[in-house]
């Protein structure tokens, strides 16, 4: 057998057949991994999903309680104003 131009003898079909086998089991054990890998993308996108739709629903909710809050300030504001009115129009006017 001549040597290769490393200086290494030629690899047999043996060798070959070996080296076929091991890069098979490390292409299954990469599809193994990829599946994984895979299953835990989509659980991750499931969970944000979730997290999306709860976090719109809870800004929703705020909004709406922001909203119920405004409204009340505004009424209040509103009566102050008329009883302030009342009031001033009671008052004698001073030169």
């Amino acid at each position: 057998m001549s040597a290769n131009r490393n200086g290494t003898a030629p690899a047999t079909k043996a060798d070959l057949r070996t080296t076929n086998a091991r890069l098979g089991e490390v292409e299954r054990h990469l599809g193994i991994k990829l599946e994984r890998v895979d299953a835990k993308l989509e659980k991750l996108g499931e969970g944000m999903d979730a997290m999306r739709t709860e976090i719109i629903r809870e800004i929703r909710e705020r909004d709406e309680r922001q909203s119920q809050r405004m409204d009340d300030l505004e009424d209040v504001v509103r009566r102050h104003s008329r009883d302030i009115s009342a009031i001033h129009k009671r008052l004698p006017v001073s030169k």
